[in-house]
This record gives structure tokens, sequence and C-alpha cells, in this order.
């Protein structure tokens, strides 16, 4: 990311690229690009990334259709608390805006990130997918063990990241709500 970056001069050259090469490496089939709007207080989806198949089309087209206000679906709650966010589940997601667009392309994850400069939310990413079967409960530890093999550094954090929402059944209350959690985390450090 950082050579793309590098090379290309302008946010619109480079962001299909970053985006592309971040959903590959974390088998996401989405990755989109969302800039705040000021005008309408808003962001907006200004880039997006799909793999092959309509269904991935469908749903990247959906979006660059979309705005979302301050705390309304993953990229406005991200944008909201200037925090990355991940949702293990997006049935459970109460007030799914793009709900028509999840179950038909398959899509179960989804996490988000925010850009920020001089402490100002200024967009988000949002990559949709990169759910691994066999690791439920321990999503989280292996989608970070994957994003720390195609980083090049990764640099203490003095503050927390995201806050897993404790609901009943959530191994964030009791490890032992979902049966084989602990092993499943195992097999993702082992992985």
């Amino acid at each position: 990311v950082t050579r793309i970056l590098a090379e290309e001069t302008l946010l619109s050259d480079a962001a299909p690229l970053f985006l592309e090469l971040i959903a590959v490496e974390l088998e996401c089939e989405v990755g989109s690009l969302w800039k705040t709007d000021l005008a309408i207080n808003a962001l907006r989806c200004v880039e997006s990334w799909s793999a092959s198949g309509e269904e991935f089309t469908t749903f990247s087209e959906a979006s660059a259709k979309t705005a979302f206000a301050r705390d309304v679906a993953l990229p406005g709650k991200v944008w909201a608390t200037g925090k990355p966010l991940w949702i293990a589940d997006l049935a459970q997601e109460p007030g799914l805006l793009r709900a028509a667009h999840f179950a038909p392309a398959g899509l179960r994850g989804a996490f988000g990130f925010p850009i920020i400069d001089r402490q100002i939310v200024i967009g988000v990413l949002e990559f949709v997918g990169g759910l691994q079967p066999g690791y439920d409960g321990a999503q989280d530890y292996d989608l970070m063990l994957r994003v720390t093999e195609v980083t090049d550094r990764i640099g203490h954090i003095p503050h927390v990241l995201y806050h897993w929402r404790k609901i009943p059944g959530s191994t964030a209350s009791v490890i032992d709500a979902k049966g084989g959690a602990s092993s499943a985390g195992q097999r993702a450090l082992e992985a």
C-alpha cells in the first residue's frame, strides 16, 4: 500500500489499486473507500473494488449510490467513533441498509477503519467478507494475524481499537459461549 501511495499522485488513481491489494490479501469480496462529504454531512462511496461475480458488482453498485450519516451502518459508525469496527455477522446488524445485497452475495462479515487527518476522520475504508470457515468465535484473531502477514510494520497503538459488542451467545462475554471458540483461536494462531 505504501508503494502504491508513493507512486500515485492522486487518491483517485491509488484507491482502486490499494483496495484490490488489501481485499485480495485478506480474502474479502468487496473493498470500498468512503469519503466525507461535508456539504451534506454524510459519507459517500467514492471508489470500490469487488471480486468477480455479478453479486459482488451489484453490492458495489449499491454502495456507490448510498450516502451514510454519522453513526449509520458500518461506515457511518466508524466515522462517528473514529475507531475500527468489526461486524462478524451482518445478518444480526440492526438497520442494515444494504441488506438486500449482502445475502445474495453470501457476504457474512465486514470491517472498517477510519482514515484520519489531523485528528479528523476524512474517510473510511470498508472491507466485506474475509471470514474464514472454521474460526467461529476467533474471527478477530484470524483476521489480525492475516493483516500482520501483509503489513511491513505493526506498531503499538496505546488505546482500544474496537469493541466487540457483548450480545447473547457472544464470546465477548463468556469464552465458552460458542463451543470450540478456544480451539478455533488456536487453529488461527497455527495457520
